[in-house]
């Protein structure tokens, strides 16, 4: 028994198909780039929002306290540098780079109670100590 995947096939129908989502989907998004001079440094603005620029702060809360809404505020792309996060925060707990990003890795732990809270959160730098990205994970648990 041959199988036969001609032009009126589920098969060839449901891969087209897949295919034109995925190809629709990635156009749906609209994001302008802009070069900055330093190399290696792109800057990404959102065309449907235009937001003032933000300052980082000079100081921040501990680790352990740390929300994802005063994480925005403070982890600034393009702006906040590796020698803001080590004077909030210290040294990081674990440190690497990967092609031309460098990383840091901060963990911290709290109990209060029957309560505990864990933090973890990885910030991507360029070669030139200036935030691209980050990724923060905060768990809360009751015993």
């Amino acid at each position: 028994m041959k199988v036969r995947h001609g032009p009126g096939s589920w098969w060839v129908r449901g891969t087209f198909s897949l295919w034109m989502i995925a190809l629709l989907g990635g156009c749906m998004v609209t994001e302008t780039v802009e070069r900055d001079p330093r190399p290696n440094v792109i800057q990404r603005v959102d065309a449907t929002q235009s937001q003032p620029a933000r300052s980082t702060r000079s100081t921040a809360p501990k680790l352990s306290e740390l929300t994802y809404q005063n994480a925005q505020f403070h982890l600034v792309v393009n702006q906040t540098t590796i020698r803001d996060v080590e004077h909030w925060w210290g040294r990081a707990h674990g440190r690497g780079q990967s092609g031309d990003l460098v990383f840091l890795n901060y963990t911290d732990r709290h109990h209060q109670g029957n309560q505990s809270r864990m933090v973890m959160m990885t910030l991507y730098f360029s070669t030139y100590g200036v935030l691209q990205d980050y990724d923060l994970q905060i768990h809360e648990f009751n015993q």
